[in-house]
């Protein structure tokens, strides 16, 4: 991945609580042909195409 965009919130809650949501999403790319892999990656070709899409959710509160 080399681009990506990123989202969060907080929403405060009663009883001292917090609600949490984000969202990630890294844009497509792709590695092709020749010499595509480094070396200090063990060298080699390859034809790659790749996304990634993440989503968060925590609940937390204090005593």
């Amino acid at each position: 991945m080399q681009d990506h965009l990123t989202l969060g919130t907080t929403w405060l809650l009663e009883n001292k609580a917090e609600l949490s949501l984000a969202y990630m999403h890294a844009f497509e790319n792709s590695v092709n042909g020749s010499g595509s892999v480094p070396a200090g990656f063990g060298g080699g070709e390859a034809n790659l195409k790749m996304y990634q899409d993440s989503l968060g959710v925590a609940y937390g509160w204090k005593l």
